[in-house]
């Protein structure tokens, strides 16, 4: 009877000890799987912090080599440009005597017009602003003058109408036309260009000086009122 029962214990205490190493198995299995999340959490998180510093540290590095552009940039020069003179700049057909003209690098302006001892005068000045030397070159014949009531007055030697002349001068220099008349006695013609013959008509009231191929100038006239 005793064996009996021995016997049919030992089904039961085998399923129990199954039972129990298999909660066993099962907890220590869980421990670890948990242990392993925790581990692979803790590795991202040490990447995750290696990756900022490693990131910080860049930030720095580029601060260090990139120069300061409030400090180091460099400065532009200021350049000064000129202001443009006041004056009429390639000039046709009529244009005033009170401005000068631009033609070129080079300036004209008219400075005084008068008559005396049955010869008209007629001042004007050039002056070289092309930063380099220069040569004007022109005929006698290349400057007229003509009054608003038909007159047309000669030079006073048609016979040096057509000779080329020339004059060089440095930048900024400047060339004076139309010296001073007292007679026409001796050499009539004079530098650069000869002075008109006649007297100035009482009736007209404006006198036009033109220019075709002086120099530079060319295809304008220049109205004077005495």
């Amino acid at each position: 009877m005793e064996k009996e029962n021995a016997h049919s214990k030992t089904p039961i205490i085998a399923a129990v000890i199954t039972s129990i190493t298999g909660v066993l198995i099962a907890i220590i299995s869980g421990f670890f799987t948990l242990r392993a999340v925790q581990m692979q959490k803790e590795a991202e998180s040490t990447t995750s912090a290696m990756q900022v510093v490693a990131t910080q540290a860049a930030l720095q590095q580029v601060n260090i080599n990139t120069p300061n552009s409030e400090s180091t940039a460099p400065i532009a020069p200021t350049i000064e440009v000129p202001p443009t003179p006041l004056g009429i700049y390639n000039p046709s057909g009529i244009v005033q005597s009170d401005l000068p003209i631009y033609v070129d690098g080079f300036s004209l302006r008219f400075r005084e017009f008068s008559a005396e001892y049955g010869v008209i005068k007629v001042r004007l000045t050039i002056q070289n602003m092309s930063g380099r030397s220069r040569v004007f070159r022109f005929i006698v014949g290349s400057v007229t003058l003509r009054d608003d009531v038909g007159n047309v007055y000669p030079t006073v030697c048609d016979d040096e109408l057509y000779n080329a002349k020339q004059f060089t001068f440095d930048n900024g220099k400047s060339v004076e036309t139309g010296l001073s008349v007292t007679s026409i006695g001796g050499s009539p013609c004079y530098h650069p260009f000869p002075a008109f013959l006649g007297t100035m008509s009482p009736q007209a009231k404006s006198f036009f000086i033109g220019f075709k191929d002086f120099g530079s100038f060319t295809d304008f006239e220049i109205e004077v009122k005495p």
